[in-house]
């Protein structure tokens, strides 16, 4: 239920200051969220604000500063520059797909609420792309809203589209963003650079190993008598 929480939280975070500066033309011509909640109290948006930056980003550096301190696990990341660099290139993906899981959550929530099904398949643990017309199905009217919302928050204030744009941009480029995260294209090009890498991609351990070895001896011809 997180998802559809962070989605009504949002919204709500919009609505209060739009209903308190009242449905008026000209007023909407300035309306900032941000503004607004700074205005209320400003000590506390800022700890707010810190606090939710902590949540989302701390984690992250803790654990790059405990890769560093594992020289195996540094080097098995590709060293500390490229480690570095991965972490902004997750951080920024994590960014735009946090709104097409929470439209896919959310909408998997309405439908068990519903008592429909809400089409829990098996998960495809493996590498493989997902065709265009499913992207489009599954995602093509997120990036329409999206779009639509973009549009609409940036006729009423170029305020209230900035502050908006952290999630609409993410359902704008929710198709290209599913593919590129699906494929195995930008996974393997990004490898080749030593970024986004693990330590059991660069230092496979013994487990691994042998089951490729067992995987190349089982699909070897078996011998002819």
């Amino acid at each position: 239920f997180t998802a559809p929480m962070w989605a009504m939280l949002m919204l709500i975070g919009i609505a209060i200051p739009l209903f308190q500066e009242g449905i008026d033309f000209n007023a909407l011509l300035h309306l900032s969220p941000s503004v607004y909640w700074r205005a209320q109290d400003e000590e506390q948006v800022v700890r707010l604000f810190a606090a939710t930056m902590a949540v989302l980003l701390l984690p992250k550096v803790l654990g790059y500063l405990a890769m560093l301190l594992d020289p195996v696990d540094r080097r098995g990341c590709g060293g500390a520059i490229r480690a570095f660099v991965s972490m902004l290139v997750e951080t920024v993906l994590a960014a735009l797909m946090a709104p097409v899981v929470m439209y896919v959550q959310s909408r998997g929530v309405a439908e068990v609420l519903s008592g429909r099904d809400s089409g829990w398949d098996a998960q495809q643990r493996d590498d493989g792309g997902i065709s265009w017309l499913a992207l489009i199905r599954g995602y093509g009217g997120l990036g329409v809203f999206g779009a639509f919302m973009g549009v609409l928050a940036w006729a009423v204030s170029p305020s209230l589209a900035a502050w908006m744009a952290p999630v609409v941009i993410g359902m704008v480029l929710a198709i290209p963003v599913v593919a590129l995260t699906s494929s195995r294209g930008p996974g393997a090009f990004l490898h080749r650079l030593g970024l986004l890498d693990i330590p059991e991609e660069n230092i496979p351990p013994p487990v691994l190993v042998r089951a490729a070895q067992l995987r190349r001896e089982a699909a070897e011809p078996p011998p002819l008598y």
